[in-house]
């Protein structure tokens, strides 16, 4: 099984059921999907390929549960990264994970640009919500997060492609407080074992609720998604 199985399951098995809550937003099941597909296309449209790297630099957010399926989906590995992650210390993950795709917030453009300039692999930067002003960036580098979904059908699922349980899913990366940021290698095995021994030492039923107040670049956080 592969972690993207998680979501793709209960869509399939639960489409109209409440998947998930941020603010006033409430999305089902059946829209997170069609959501993830979507990113997965744009991404794949934008020369992703299995095994590269998509870092997420997003708060808690529906658009942050969906870059991590979407991203799985297009058969790559993502990085969750804290919203509040400093130039320099985003310069040196981006370079490290060599992150093809940097997904963030609009505002954060302005403070984030320096770093994308640096990152030699970087190649694409997904922005999502308002942009007070736009980035100095060649056209087709900066990508608009409404605007790029809209370009894609919901309803299509993204190309099957040879996956293995044992491909990286997510590189996580420590604080850094000692040192570097160090990231760890999560397969999908890794995850799935996780996920799911949590699900049952928890005793997760359909009918629970699960508020999620830490940081998705946290693992526990992270997993309270899954």
């Amino acid at each position: 099984m592969r972690v993207e199985e998680f979501l793709e399951n209960s869509a399939a098995r639960y489409p109209e059921k409440t998947a998930l809550i941020s603010g006033v937003l409430k999305l089902s099941y059946r829209e997170v999907e069609e959501q993830s597909n979507r990113l997965a296309n744009a991404l794949i449209s934008r020369g992703v390929a299995p095994g590269d790297r998509v870092a997420i630099c997003l708060e808690n957010s529906a658009e942050a549960v969906i870059s991590i399926f979407g991203v799985l989906k297009a058969g790559a590995i993502f990085s969750t990264l804290h919203p509040t992650i400093k130039s320099n210390k985003l310069t040196y993950i981006l370079n490290n994970a060599e992150a093809k795709v940097l997904i963030t917030h609009g505002h954060k453009i302005l403070s984030f640009q320096q770093s994308m300039m640096e990152a030699a692999g970087l190649q694409v930067c997904i922005l999502v919500g308002n942009v007070s002003e736009r980035p100095r960036e060649s056209p087709g580098r900066v990508l608009f997060w409404e605007e790029l979904l809209k370009s894609f059908n919901p309803f299509n699922a993204p190309p099957e492609k040879k996956h293995d349980k044992d491909d990286l899913a997510s590189l996580i990366y420590t604080s850094g407080s000692t040192g570097v940021p160090k990231g760890v290698m999560m397969t999908h095995l890794n995850m799935v074992s996780a996920a799911t021994s949590i699900t049952g030492y928890l005793d997760c039923r359909t009918d629970d609720v699960i508020m999620n107040l830490l940081p998705l670049s946290f693992d526990y956080g992270l997993y309270q998604v899954l």
